[in-house]
């Protein structure tokens, strides 16, 4: 029986597959499986996956009708025979010592979750996310409120490595009603029920944003304002399990709306009702987004005029932006 689970959910992913698997089999730590569950593919990824199939024992393929991120990785748990999970993506790679880094981890504190940190790749350019923390233990306060702030570990499935036990005694699975952020609201519910984290910041995982991708679309979606129901949720459940929590997400639905009001301002045929919710949104939430450190005097006085005037609001963020690029 492996000691972790590499589960990696998988839907048309044939141009970043290889790469993605290839990372994952090339590990210094060996005592692990891989599952891919191909979510019903239309294109090669099912054959691609198969093709591993006698390369490697560690390979495991589930081939599922498409359901969507959540429901793969939930099919991947319930397949697991690891003692600890985790979520690569497919689009995606990581570091030769990415498992190991992990496995250190939870050894040296005997921890019920090991966080890494993550390279944050383009087609331009590469940086680290970090926040300049060290390798350390943390409590489930400190985590939980580590895990709402920008900046910070992120919600990512994909650089931590969770205990397969927590996860079947209270029945966490991803919610598949989600379109967005299905990770951030796991990991939450995950570290309510933790004593030991422990984070270390070094990044061994490269995660890819793609231009069209969800992070970084132009465009307002269904699946992207679905990011406002999960940070709804996520608001009950700080209410309900960690108060500290509620007024760093009330500020996160504040930043949240701005951002989307920008992007739909952008589109040429620009939703009033979706507008004036968007900007209603701004407004419940001004005072937890105005004191919190998370965000600077600049965007704060570009959310203010956005309270008073929306257009007024997207002119300013248009030359602001402009500006930014030329210098």
């Amino acid at each position: 029986m492996p000691f972790i689970s590499a589960i990696i959910p998988i839907f048309n992913m044939e141009k970043y597959l290889n790469r993605a698997i290839d990372s994952i089999l090339d590990q210094v730590y060996q005592d692990y499986e891989v599952i891919c569950v191909n979510d019903g593919s239309t294109d090669n990824s099912g054959t691609i996956c198969n093709s591993y199939l006698n390369q490697s024992e560690k390979i495991s393929v589930i081939h599922k009708t498409n359901a969507g991120l959540s429901s793969a990785r939930n099919t991947g748990i319930l397949k697991a025979a690891g003692k600890f999970v985790i979520f690569p993506d497919p689009d995606d790679w990581v570091e030769s010592n990415y498992l190991q880094v992990l496995y250190d981890l939870l050894m040296q504190y005997s921890a019920d979750i090991a966080i890494c940190g993550h390279f944050v790749e383009n087609k331009k350019q590469s940086h680290i996310h970090n926040n300049k923390a060290k390798a350390t233990l943390l409590n489930r306060h400190q985590a939980l409120e580590l895990l709402l702030r920008p900046y910070s570990f992120c919600g990512f499935a994909h650089t931590k490595l969770y205990n397969l036990c927590i996860i079947k005694k209270f029945n966490l699975m991803f919610k598949t009603e989600f379109g967005t952020m299905q990770d951030l609201y796991f990991s939450f519910q995950y570290l309510l029920k933790c004593d030991r984290i422990a984070y270390n910041p070094v990044p061994t995982y490269h995660y890819f944003q793609h231009d069209g991708g969800i992070t970084n679309s132009r465009v307002i979606t269904e699946r992207k304002l679905s990011g406002l129901l999960v940070l709804d949720s996520l608001k009950e459940l700080t209410v309900a399990e960690f108060r500290p929590g509620t007024r760093i997400v009330c500020g996160t639905i504040a930043n949240y709306s701005l951002s989307l009001i920008f992007i739909h301002l952008d589109t040429k045929y620009p939703n009033h009702d979706l507008l004036k919710t968007l900007k209603q949104r701004l407004k419940e939430n001004r005072i937890p987004f105005l004191i919190s450190k998370n965000y600077s005097i600049s965007h704060k006085l570009l959310f203010c005029i956005a309270c008073i005037s929306i257009k007024l609001y997207y002119f300013i963020k248009k030359i602001k932006n402009k500006f930014t690029r030329f210098y």
